[in-house]
């Protein structure tokens, strides 16, 4: 958990009447917040300053923000007692303060009393480091300190881009008896059910409201100097101890459960199709399928949350075993291990409930299953023991990048549905429908619910609801229908909002990114559209005016370093700060980052945010391009950017860093041109057995082909070595053949250890010298490569190098990139084939001419220059290379095929394409190659990556 530092001010003011509940109540609440909050007292003294004098006071908040600012912590501020306005400004009263002038009539100003509003801001302005400012105001009259709070603090929050939220008691009238504090202490005790794991500023205005009907409660929240859309999820008070036991709580995907039903707006369809789903419990495996925005991990969040629908609902928060809500990085293995571990609390709730033996709590597994580890196998089979029914949920099926592990957990969800010894298991998933998207095992069994894009009236209703103008003032509908046209031109403005879907490419997301601007938008943007591109971009440009210094100029890198990774919260905040700092962003640390995510509103997931294990990523899939488009640090490559996480990959020493590598280290090496890196990746994966490491590798595979070819010489090694683990020398194929002991094998291996000692001893060559020595090439750019970029390169970690003096094949030398000009300006060139001798060892069979994608990645290059790049292909006799595409949107002034060479096919060949790519402008370019068989389907994709410096 990230630091939390506390200061409760309870005071009396002598020239008043007393209250008599100060001092008791902010004793109560200092206790509440370090049992509950795990706050920690912010002063040496204690967490609590009961009747201060003014001076004493100024030097308590001058002492807090100090220590948060050098703990980089979290602050809490609570003030209780007198309050008193005067011309707008508002004074929190010390036990000395009103001190009466000559004539006898009380002083009101900075001396006697501590204008709030004034002294936060000087404090805010005065240092920097602070995670977070939290306030809140229980005293008379204390409206005026939410208005100048709204009035004038955004300034001074720009200048140090922090986060603040004021929760303020009473209007303009009286505290009334501290009604506001207690009924705060009572929800903490008691908890709010419809809330989300912990309890926010934002969710106690209607318990106050309710219970104090004569205060009008305030909450604001500022991010970077502006009205945030959202609350900060990081800026928590306390648990909240009356959310529903469902099977997320206090996991990971508790947060991500939250965010999706904060503002919820349950629309018929939403509830009849989550019921439909829940009343087909006799399926065992249930699909709810759609776009992306239709609403899928929304309908799966109520599941695990079914009492937000109201009594209406099919089912409970016990229906739901076990829930995972899959990420780009998402792994068998990561799912398993989750879902074993939802499914062991409750089988000790079980236990707890008499309803199991304690003994019962771990049996072993009765066999081994296909892709079902024991931990979760073992879960399973223990709770069959009941005769109850355990449903699994899985969202995002479709979101690991890696199809080799989405394909793992295809296989575990077919055993899980059809083993018999599963019987009483049923899993829920969600997959994408989109044409990018890939589509489920058709093979597979179950039955499917398609979830429709959101009518133009819900989404109509939904902005009417939460839309604010500059103002804060709610959309009137007309501005909304304005909206809704500006996204669906089939909708005529002057007719009332039918009952259809609403035709917009991000469905319920689209209309989340129209809140996200809703403050900033003006007539012409109506009338030029919203599509998303048009909404990220400003978003993230208000973001980049609203920052200042350093944190401006780490906005945009920090958008490069989540757009490199995997969609959802997937990068740990210390890889990200580390790859800050590698890119140039020295100064910039966590407290910097969660400014900068929470300035990017709903353009950003955060996982378990505010504390040390927080993850951070692009929250969705649709928001990436439009994200790399719109961001200012275009001279940042992608593959830089890959470099720079695995640099701070190399350097962290956290747990949750280890545990992303483990998962993500590969898929960087080769975004970062780095194959052979990627190759000592895959051998670093920890694993118990041979079979295991056997399903690693083979799970990645289809990563390596794609990315470089079934070909390639990378490629082909971790094709071959998972051939030989799967018949080693040592043991035969026939089961019933002579086997050699152990004790042999070890004294071979002792042997070989003696004999070549002085060269096991040498060091790793570098991956220059591995390329020069095993005649590896690389489909990208080497890192190191022959036109230097603009940027220091960071040194990768070795890779492990391949059996020196034995090359794997016979392959052309590694191409390098170098200066060109005097190119031909062509959007689409046809190549003829070049005949060449090949020659070849062995004859092998021909395998299936299969359609794949690859991409590849060019230095940055400076404008009015040019880089060429030999781009290797699998060619075989299916492939038509008569005609040969190019595309690149700009008519060929980005990119040109110069020329290609290919030898006759025998199976599969590898072909070159000579490209060159010559920047018109400054900014990222990317263009596309075609191929097609010679019955004119798909064959192969290329996709080029480029980006223009000045």
């Amino acid at each position: 958990m990230g630091r939390r530092l506390a200061l409760v001010i309870g005071s009396e003011c002598d020239a008043l009447p007393r209250l008599e509940f100060p001092p008791r109540l902010a004793t109560e609440v200092a206790a509440v917040l370090a049992d509950s909050g795990r706050w920690r007292p912010a002063l040496p003294g204690g967490a609590t300053l009961i009747d201060p004098t003014v001076r004493d006071l100024h030097s308590a908040l001058r002492s807090a923000f100090a220590a948060a600012a050098r703990q980089q912590a979290t602050l809490l501020l609570w003030f209780i007692g007198h309050g008193l306005s005067s011309n707008g400004d508002y004074y929190f009263l010390a036990r000395d303060s009103l001190e009466s002038d000559a004539a006898g009539a009380p002083m009101l100003d900075s001396q006697y009393a501590v204008n709030l509003a004034q002294t936060l801001k000087e404090r805010i302005s005065g240092v920097s480091g602070v995670d977070g400012l939290v306030v809140v105001v229980d005293t008379c009259a204390a409206a005026p300190v939410g208005d100048a709070g709204a009035r004038s603090w955004p300034a001074l929050v720009r200048q140090t881009s922090g986060r603040v939220d004021l929760l303020v008691a009473s209007d303009e009238g009286n505290a009334y008896d501290g009604c506001f504090t207690e009924t705060l202490l009572a929800t903490f005790r008691s908890g709010i059910p419809a809330s989300g794991e912990n309890l926010l500023a934002a969710d106690l205005l209607a318990p106050v409201a309710h219970a104090c009907s004569r205060q009008q409660p305030q909450h604001f929240s500022f991010a970077a100097g502006s009205p945030a859309a959202g609350a900060d999820h990081g800026l928590w008070l306390v648990p909240n101890v009356s959310r529903a036991r469902d099977a997320v709580r206090e996991r990971p995907d508790a947060g991500t459960v939250d965010e999706l039903v904060r503002g919820l707006q349950v629309t018929k369809t939403l509830r009849g199709q989550v019921n439909t789903v829940a009343e087909h419990g006799h399926e065992r495996l249930r699909m709810i399928l759609g776009p992306g925005g239709s609403g899928k991990s929304t309908a799966v969040a109520l599941l695990v949350r079914p009492d937000l629908l109201g009594l209406e609902t099919a089912l409970s928060a016990a229906h739901i075993g076990a829930a995972v809500f899959l990420t780009g990085t998402s792994t068998l293995r990561s799912v398993s291990d989750e879902l074993a571990v939802q499914l062991e609390r409750r089988i000790a709730v079980l236990v707890a409930a008499g309803e199991l033996e304690p003994a019962q709590g771990s049996p072993p597994a009765r066999a081994e299953y296909p892709k079902i580890t024991a931990g979760l196998a073992r879960t399973l089979t223990t709770l069959g023991e009941t005769g109850r029914t355990t449903t699994l949920v899985l969202d995002g099926l479709d979101l690991p990048t890696e199809h080799g592990h989405r394909d793992e957990l295809w296989s575990a969800i077919e055993t899980l549905t059809g083993h018999a010894d599963f019987a009483h298991v049923r899993v829920i998933g969600t997959a994408r429908t989109d044409d990018d998207a890939p589509a489920p095992p058709p093979a597979l069994r179950m039955r499917r619910f398609v979830l429709p894009m959101p009518e133009v009236d819900d989404v109509g209703n939904y902005l009417l609801q939460h839309a604010r103008d500059e103002h804060e003032r709610p959309w009137p509908r007309e501005r909304v229908t304005r909206a809704l046209t500006a996204v669906d031109v089939s909708l005529r403005a002057d007719a009332p909002w039918p009952h259809r879907p609403w035709r917009a490419v991000g469905g319920w997301l689209h209309a989340r990114l129209i809140l996200q601007v809703d403050r900033y938008l003006v007539a012409a943007d109506f009338a030029a559209g919203l599509p998303v591109a048009t909404l990220v971009r400003h978003r993230l440009g208000h973001a980049q005016w609203s920052l200042t210094g350093a944190r401006a100029d780490a906005l945009g890198l920090l958008v490069t370093v989540v757009v490199a990774a995997e969609t959802g919260p997937v990068l740990p905040i210390d890889v990200i700060r580390l790859a800050l700092h590698d890119l140039g962003a020295r100064t910039i640390d966590d407290t910097h980052i969660r400014d900068l995510a929470v300035s990017l509103g709903a353009l950003i997931a955060r996982r378990r945010p505010g504390s040390d294990g927080e993850h951070l990523g692009v929250a969705h899939t649709a928001l990436k391009a439009p994200l790399r488009k719109a961001n200012t640090r275009k001279d940042i490559s992608i593959v830089r950017a890959h470099r720079a996480i695995l640099a701070a990959l190399a350097r962290s020493g956290t747990a949750q860093a280890a545990a992303y590598r483990e998962v993500a280290a590969i898929r960087h090496h080769l975004g970062a041109g780095d194959p052979v890196g990627a190759v000592g990746a895959l051998y670093a994966l920890p694993s118990v057995s041979r079979a295991r490491r056997i399903e690693l590798w083979e799970a990645w595979l289809p990563n390596f082909t794609a990315r470089l070819g079934p070909e390639h010489p990378e490629t082909r090694r971790v094709r071959d070595t998972i051939a030989q683990w799967r018949n080693p020398p040592d043991l035969p194929a026939d089961d019933g053949g002579r086997r050699v002991p152990r004790t042999l094998i070890g004294a071979l291996i002792l042997a070989l250890v003696l004999a070549l000692g002085g060269t096991c001893a040498r060091p790793a060559p570098p991956p220059a010298e591995i390329v020069a020595t095993d005649t590896v090439l690389s489909t990208t750019a080497p890192p190191e490569s022959a036109t230097p970029e603009p940027e220091q390169i960071p040194p990768l970690p070795e890779p492990t190098p391949t059996r020196a003096g034995q090359p794997r094949s016979n392959v052309p030398p590694t191409p390098t990139t170098a200066p060109t000009t005097g190119l031909p300006d062509s959007a689409e060139v046809t190549t003829k084939v070049i005949p060449i001798p090949l020659v070849t060892s062995t004859t092998k069979p021909k395998p299936p001419c299969t359609p794949y994608n690859t991409a590849v990645y060019y230095n940055a290059t400076q404008v009015g220059k040019a880089i060429k790049q030999y781009i290797y292909f699998a060619y075989m006799e299916c492939d038509n290379l008569t005609e040969v595409k190019l595309e690149d949107g700009t008519g060929g002034k980005a990119f040109t095929i110069l020329d290609g060479k290919c030898p006759p096919p025998q199976g599969k060949t590898d072909c070159l394409l000579r490209v060159a790519f010559h920047p018109p402008a400054v900014g990222p370019f990317d263009a596309t190659i075609k191929i097609n068989q010679k019955d004119a389907s798909p064959r192969l994709k290329i996709t080029l990556y480029g980006s223009g410096t000045p």
